[in-house]
C-alpha cells in the first residue's frame, strides 16, 4: 500500500488605473489531491480553494474509491457535463459505476439547481458500450423540484469514433421539462455534431449545432438558435503556418435574435529565432433593423 498528493498554488494581482495601491486585489487559489492505492482498490480526495475580493470559497470536493468491480464517487457527479449540448453538470451528487459487458453502467443521484434558483433531486442511468468501431453512450436523467410541482426528464444519445484520420462526435438529446423556470412544457429535440479531418499537411475541423427555443438542460433553459463553425489549417514550408475559420452563431437578446457570422484568417511563420504573426478578421451582426460590419487586423513580431 501506498500513497501520494499533488497540489497546485496561484496568486494573483490586479490593479486599476489611477487608484490608489491599497484598493489592489488580492487573490489566490490552491487545488491539492491525495490518493492511496493497494493492488485491488484506490481511493483519492480532492478539493480546491479560492480567495479574491474580499472572500473565500470551497468547491469541487471529490472523493472516489475504485475496484475491478465498481467504481463509487462522490462530489462533482460528471457524466452528463461531457456533453456537446450542455446537458449540466452536478455540484454534488453519488455516482455509482459498474463495469459489464463491451463498456460499463453508472448510476447517479444528485441535487442541481435551476437558472431561477429552484433545487431539483435527480437520479439517472448511463450506458456506455464500445459499439459500431467507436462509442456509444444512452443516459436517462429525471428530476423533480423539491418544493415546487416542476419535473424535467432529459434523455441523452452519443457516439463518438476515433480514427486514424477523421474522428467524430455525434449528440442527441431529448428534453422534456414540465412547470421547469419559464421554459414551456413540451418535448423538444436538440443535436450536435463535431468531425476532426487529419492530412499530411492540413487539418480541419467541423462544428455544428442546433439548440430549439425552450430546450431544457438539468440546470437551465439554452438559448435558442444554430451555430455553425469550419476551421481549415495547413502547414507551407513556404508560408508557415495558414488557417481560415468561418463562423455562425444565433444569439438571443432580449426578444430579438442576433445572427454573427464571421471569418477569420490567421498565420506565422519563423526563420531561426525571428518569427511573424499575422491576423485579419471580418465579423457582421445582423438583428431586426440593424446590420454591422467589423474589421480587425493584427500583425506580432517576436524575436528569442
Amino acid at each position: 500500500m501506498r500513497g501520494d498528493g499533488t497540489y497546485q498554488l496561484a496568486m494573483n494581482r490586479s490593479t486599476r488605473n489611477g487608484l490608489a495601491e491599497s484598493l489592489d486585489n488580492y487573490s489566490s487559489a490552491l487545488s491539492m489531491t491525495a490518493e492511496r492505492r493497494t493492488e485491488q482498490t484506490s481511493i483519492s480526495v480532492s478539493n480546491a480553494f479560492g480567495y479574491g475580493a474580499g472572500s473565500f470559497a470551497a468547491g469541487s470536493f471529490i472523493v472516489a474509491y475504485r475496484t475491478p468491480k465498481y467504481g463509487l464517487t462522490y462530489g462533482q457527479v460528471t457524466g452528463p457535463s461531457e456533453s456537446q449540448l450542455g446537458i449540466g453538470g452536478f455540484a454534488r451528487g453519488i455516482s455509482l459505476a459498474i463495469p459489464v459487458r463491451n463498456g460499463d453502467v453508472s448510476y447517479l443521484a444528485s441535487t442541481a439547481a435551476q437558472s431561477d434558483g429552484t433545487t431539483f433531486r435527480y437520479y439517472g442511468v448511463q450506458r456506455n458500450w464500445n459499439a459500431f468501431g467507436g462509442f456509444l453512450s444512452v443516459g436517462q436523467y429525471y428530476g423533480t423540484a423539491e418544493r415546487a410541482p416542476g419535473r424535467l426528464s432529459v434523455t441523452d444519445i452519443g457516439y463518438r469514433r476515433f480514427g486514424q484520420k477523421l474522428s467524430t462526435d455525434t449528440e442527441l438529446a431529448i428534453s422534456t421539462p414540465h412547470l421547469v423556470g419559464g421554459a414551456p412544457s413540451g418535448t423538444k429535440l436538440a443535436t450536435a455534431f463535431h468531425a476532426d479531418l487529419q492530412g499530411k499537411d492540413t487539418f480541419t475541423t467541423l462544428s455544428l449545432q442546433f439548440d430549439p427555443a425552450g430546450f431544457q438542460t438539468l440546470t437551465s433553459t439554452t438559448q435558442a438558435g444554430f451555430s455553425a463553425d469550419l476551421a481549415l489549417r495547413r502547414r507551407s514550408p513556404v508560408f508557415g503556418d495558414i488557417g481560415v475559420d468561418f463562423g455562425h452563431t444565433d444569439t438571443r437578446i432580449n426578444n430579438d435574435l442576433e445572427h454573427d457570422d464571421r471569418v477569420t484568417l490567421t498565420g506565422g511563420h519563423s526563420w531561426g529565432h525571428f518569427g511573424v504573426l499575422f491576423t485579419s478578421g471580418l465579423d457582421r451582426q445582423r438583428t431586426f433593423g440593424s446590420d454591422t460590419l467589423q474589421r480587425t487586423t493584427g500583425i506580432t513580431f517576436n524575436e528569442s
